[in-house]
């Protein structure tokens, strides 16, 4: 079957061209959280438009209407596809689809242009773009009601009807995308807005997104410019009219099961203007716990050490019950594994208190330690250790389990569902994202991916700084010096260069800076000119921003809330600290807080002439944030030149009586500094982090270009992206955020130092050595098992068992590395584990033989070890939002 467009679509609207992306073989059964957090993102990027005016600064949406009104279409009555998406993605709750309409509807919001599907195993014979002749019959998607299309109105339609109403208003019953559509075509349809190579490049996108999270393959098709037809390479259905479409029983179970099962719950979207929450927990009367103790789920994983810790608590309750409460005690990793592999102190802190030597505690509490399948030794070490060893047999099980099984071994649930906002990346509007601004999302995004791995239901908050007297001078500029095309064009460059240039003019004319305080006073009394200028600035810097964050990757954020929006917040919270008697008058009749910590200064809210300032915006910001989300952690993810600031910023919460509830961290890291003097940008002072990713995918080609030049081109582009990216992302993460951070090339995409090129190249070696085994272990006749402990192996065989022992011992404690990353907040913790991993398996991988290893059962056990480090090298880059590449 093929696709085609008629002449007559191009003579009457000419510039439109047609984006076609089929998809082959995909599963839609499935549901991303990618998906989820796209759409929020590009939802409350685009926000401002949902208002009328917003919506026709639109030219998409301007564009569509025009094209439907030509041919009769009331479009108050029946609003164009794309007026359509963006009214419903403006609703304070929203429900999801399928992954791909998912998908779509990311496209459609982020380009402004309609971008749809079908289901091309429904089709009977070619589908055509053309005008209706008026008999085509039609059956609306979620009615049976039939609307035959009128004269006049174009269609996509096929030899049993047409698929779609006025062009692509209304989608046919007949072949909507289903979970179980398997072959699907999308229509990206440029109204005469973007070239064909931006087009090109957008479907190239959207192909590429959906092969990455639903399998199958994707070809790309340009129609209307030079082509007009194309092959679906399908062979569809015959017989079937839309008048007579009545979906097959099997159909119907099908759309029943996937319709209205666990998959399509309903999703609460919340986007900061229109005021909806994400999963708001129940307020507490009274303040939570210290520590409060979780009953473990049997279907969660314990860590080890928090089994043993169990243990010992149980054992002393037994042996010493006169003792009224269990002594302070703990269990952790020795540096030294020759002392085992989790080490109490409960010995030493218990004959302190019972005045005795710590072996003789040892003697009364072993008989009362229960054994356990995970422990196979028990032993005392001075000057008063108690020591546990991992049982070989039930490691070599559980290592089965983590290589094997297709689902996610590691059910943590530390955090109990419990609330965490964490507050990153925060960028100024109308100014490009610089260097600076890559440790703060790079940092946070690491911790959201971190907590929510272990239970919390962490949400990424972006703090947008869209106010403040700078807009002042930036709308003064525009209404001076201003080019709306050129600002339409390069947004975030022309912003850069208007307010470099107000600077320059100000210093020349003095009344630059009165104009500029004038037109930030008529912003704040809600001047129509002055909003609309405003909010449009903020549209177009989004967009801008958003693009860096999509290069990045794996940056998504589930809140925007700007500044702007504590505007009207702030004097509840200033009649609250008056009343409090927290916020009391300073000089000139400033409110300020005043501490009892002299090395603390005075906290100014509030200026002398009544003005508000960033720190009255971050308290309203606290109070809104406990109310709406009641998290039991608040983090902010900022250099550490703001300590002071934040200290007081949390001890003014504090006095308020607002942290009763919550956790208040700020997440501090050093400055960046760069070891090659030449890190430069045409932009002046500000190293734009654009072009520090570009130069980092860049080198990265060079790498792979010369380690691995028979790749093809489209490989060493996807390599070169994961490895360039991954490079500098982990070059941050694996330094010790308190200090300074030092950006160093050489490093960053070695292959032999602590790297992600290192890690990513290691699990590379992994899955070839599994990719390579596949084969030989399916003729293979299975043999009994043998322990990859205790198999024999060729060379020193004593050497390859320990090296085997030692990566395995270190590979099951990959959950524990992860939650002591988010106990300090740092996870350069989970980077240094990876690390040592990695090192162990290649010492363990040159000098053992898996796929030459004789015995069939010994190389399947190794396979397993080596397949558990692949899962847990590949879990843990993901976690720092990197990505894995199967080839480098």
């Amino acid at each position: 079957m093929n696709l085609r467009i008629t002449p007559q679509i191009n003579k009457v609207f000419p510039g439109f061209t047609l984006g076609a992306v089929i998809l082959k073989n995909i599963n839609n059964e499935k549901q991303f959280s990618i998906t989820r957090q796209l759409l929020t993102g590009v939802s409350a990027e685009k926000k401002n438009l949902l208002s009328k005016n917003g919506l026709e600064l639109s030219p998409g949406i301007a564009t569509w209407r025009r094209y439907l009104e030509s041919f009769g279409v009331n479009t108050e009555k029946h609003p164009p596809l794309i007026e359509r998406i963006f009214r419903a993605f403006s609703k304070s709750e929203i429900t999801f689809y399928t992954a791909v309409e998912d998908f779509l509807n990311y496209f459609a919001l982020k380009y402004e242009m309609p971008v749809w599907g079908i289901d091309i195993d429904e089709l009977c014979g070619d589908l055509e773009l053309g005008f209706a002749t008026g008999n085509e019959p039609f059956v609306l998607r979620g009615s049976a009601k039939l609307v035959p299309p009128e004269n006049g109105e174009v269609v996509y339609r096929d030899k049993a009807g047409a698929i779609s109403r006025m062009w692509n208003t209304y989608e046919s019953e007949r072949t909507a995308i289903m979970p179980f559509t398997k072959n699907i075509c999308v229509f990206a349809e440029n109204a005469g807005i973007l070239g064909v190579e931006k087009l090109k490049n957008i479907i190239k996108e959207i192909g590429a997104l959906i092969s990455k999270y639903c399998g199958g393959s994707a070809e790309s098709y340009i129609l209307g410019d030079t082509v007009f037809e194309i092959d679906l390479g399908v062979a569809g259905k015959t017989g079937i009219t839309d008048a007579s479409f009545s979906p097959d029983p099997k159909r119907i179970a099908l759309q029943q099961k996937f319709l209205k099962g666990p998959l399509r719950p309903p999703i609460k979207l919340w986007v900061i203007k229109h005021g909806k929450k994400i999963e708001k927990k129940p307020k507490t009367a009274e303040p939570k716990p210290a520590k409060e103790e979780k009953k473990q789920n049997k279907a969660e994983t314990k860590l080890i050490k928090d089994e043993i810790y169990e243990l010992l608590k149980n054992a002393v309750k037994k042996t010493f019950p006169e003792m009224p409460a269990i002594p302070g005690f703990v269990v952790e990793v020795p540096k030294d594994q020759r002392f085992g592999d989790y080490s109490s102190n409960a010995a030493m802190v218990l004959a302190k208190i019972l005045k005795t030597n710590p072996r003789e505690i040892f003697n009364q509490l072993e008989n009362n330690i229960e054994k356990t399948p995970c422990i196979s030794k028990i032993s005392f070490a001075e000057p008063g250790f108690i020591n546990f060893s991992i049982d070989k047999t039930w490691l070599e099980k559980e290592l089965s389990k983590i290589a094997f099984e297709e689902k996610q071994y590691w059910k943590l649930n530390i955090g109990g569902g419990e609330n965490v906002i964490v507050d990153f990346s925060s960028p100024n509007i109308a100014k490009p994202l610089g260097i600076h601004h890559l440790l703060s999302t790079v940092i946070g995004q690491a911790l959201i991916n971190i907590y929510r791995f272990i239970g919390y239901n962490a949400l990424g908050l972006n703090y947008l700084g869209d106010w403040g007297t700078q807009f002042g001078k930036l709308i003064t500029a525009y209404k001076t010096w201003g080019d709306k095309e050129k600002l339409t064009h390069e947004p975030i460059n022309e912003m850069l260069k208007l307010y470099v240039k107000f600077h320059d003019e100000a210093e020349k004319d003095k009344s630059l800076e009165n104009k500029a305080r004038e037109e930030f006073k008529k912003l704040e009394d809600k001047d129509k000119e002055n909003i609309k200028i405003w909010e449009w600035f903020k549209e177009l810097s989004l967009k801008d921003i958003q693009k860096t964050y999509d290069k990045l990757g794996g940056v998504h954020f589930d809140i925007y809330a700007p500044e702007s929006f504590y505007n009207d917040k702030m004097a509840e919270v200033l009649d609250e600290g008056k009343q409090k008697g927290i916020f009391i008058e300073g000089e000139g009749g400033a409110l300020i807080v005043k501490f009892d910590d002299p090395s603390f200064s005075p906290y100014l809210v509030q200026k002398s002439d009544g003005a508000t300032l960033y720190s009255t915006r971050d308290l309203a910001s606290i109070k809104h944030r406990l109310k709406e989300w009641n998290p039991s952690k608040l983090i902010y993810v900022v250099d550490k030149s703001q300590s002071l600031y934040f200290k007081q910023l949390f001890k003014t919460a504090e006095l308020l009586g607002w942290t009763k509830t919550a956790e208040f961290i700020h997440v501090d890291f050093g400055r960046m500094s760069f070891k090659d003097s030449k890190m430069s940008t045409r932009k002046g002072n500000i190293v734009l982090l654009d072009e520090v990713l570009d130069e980092a995918i860049e080198k990265a080609k060079a790498v792979i270009e010369q380690k691995n030049p028979k790749l093809s081109a489209k490989e060493k582009s996807v390599i070169a992206r994961a490895v360039g990216i991954g490079a500098v992302k982990y070059n941050i993460l694996s330094q010790n955020r308190t200090t300074d951070i030092v950006f160093d090339w050489s490093k960053m995409l070695s292959l032999e130092s602590n790297s992600a090129s290192y890690l990513q190249y290691t699990y590379t070696r992994a899955m070839s050595i599994l990719r390579k085994s596949k084969e030989k272990q399916e003729k293979e006749k299975p043999e009994s098992q043998i322990s990859i402990f205790d198999a024999p192996a060729a060379g020193n065989e004593h050497e390859d068992e320990e090296k085997e022992f030692l990566t395995a011992r270190l590979a099951i404690k990959f959950p524990e590395y992860i939650v002591e990353s988010a106990e300090q907040n740092k996870p350069n913790i989970l980077t240094n584990y990876l690390y040592e991993l990695a090192q162990n398996f290649n010492a363990f991988y040159h000098t053992t033989p898996v796929l030459q290893s004789k015995d069939p059962s010994q190389r399947k056990t190794r396979l397993a070890l080596t397949g558990a480090v692949a899962k847990i090298i590949s879990t843990g880059l993901n976690l720092l939002g990197i990505e894995c590449t199967e080839k480098m």
